[in-house]
């Protein structure tokens, strides 16, 4: 299952107690209108908050869909979407509302936070292929930081890919702005996939449909956003009452952590100098 944006604001939003949850009696690509919940509620109410549409008749668009809400009227149940949707609000259709408190920018900002400081993940990247007469290839940004393991994929054949170290590589770093490229020590041939094996951060999460790496469990994410969340919204306004939610969020945040542990970063590869019958010939022949 995977978990987007979408999902990971929802969540820290339903652990700060501003969410409700309703069925749309209509709307359009900029209203959902619900004649039921909505319509109990002061006019305002959910100006500038969050509404995430999360489940459709269709299992189509607009479910998926977050945004900021421009205004509400309570008389008419209405409320009136900043960020429009793709596709109209229809009759039947699941949607949650979060007031103002923790707007959307800030449940992101404090996601972003945590997935900075929940550390390193392993990644591998088989983007790269070889080519007759090439020992440098452009490295993948993400790469550059902290390349442990290069691998060669020793056989065309899809049933024996093996892959094996391409022992003595090294990195040449470009200026600023420029990728960085890696070196082989010899040549191979072509079309084998070159597998890189690094730690790195995971990148930041900015559309609704991007998506968490399946190495870091939602919960140690959700519970740290949402304990950092309410921590800066304390400080704001010296809350004093809320110091015991922030420290249950943080409990909380510990037990994922406990867990739910980061799968291990890959070893460092050793740098070999292998002797054979010759380092410029094609795969195979010196090993």
């Amino acid at each position: 299952m995977s978990n987007k944006l979408f999902d990971l604001t929802l969540r820290v939003a339903v652990e700060l107690g501003i969410v409700r949850q309703g069925t749309a009696t209509g709307g359009s690509t900029n209203t959902i209108i619900d004649t039921n919940l909505l319509a109990t509620l002061d006019d305002e109410y959910y100006k500038l908050g969050t509404y995430w549409i999360t489940d459709t008749s269709d299992d189509g668009a607009p479910e998926g869909e977050s945004g900021v809400i421009a205004d509400n009227v309570g008389s008419t149940g209405t409320v009136t979407l900043q960020d429009v949707v793709s596709q109209a609000v229809a009759a039947g259709d699941k949607f949650a509302m979060a007031v103002p408190r923790y707007k959307l920018y800030e449940l992101k900002q404090q996601i972003n936070h945590a997935l900075y400081m929940d550390g390193y993940i392993p990644v591998i990247d088989t983007s790269l292929t070889t080519a007759a007469n090439q020992r440098e290839y452009s490295l993948p940004a993400a790469a550059t930081r902290d390349l442990r393991q290069v691998n060669i994929y020793s056989n065309l054949d899809s049933d024996r890919n093996i892959p094996r170290p391409a022992y003595n590589w090294t990195i040449r770093h470009s200026a600023t702005g420029s990728v960085d490229t890696l070196v082989l020590n010899r040549d191979y041939d072509a079309g084998l996939t070159i597998e890189l094996s690094y730690a790195t951060q995971h990148a930041s999460l900015e559309e609704t449909t991007d998506e968490l790496n399946e190495a870091i469990h939602p919960d140690r994410i959700v519970y740290t956003a949402a304990a950092g969340a309410m921590r800066a919204y304390r400080d704001r306004t010296r809350l004093k009452h809320l110091e015991g939610s922030i420290e249950r969020l943080d409990q909380m945040a510990e037990i994922a952590r406990q867990k739910h542990p980061l799968p291990p970063l890959p070893t460092r590869q050793s740098k070999l100098t292998i002797v054979g019958r010759s380092l410029d010939a094609g795969w195979g022949s010196d090993l």
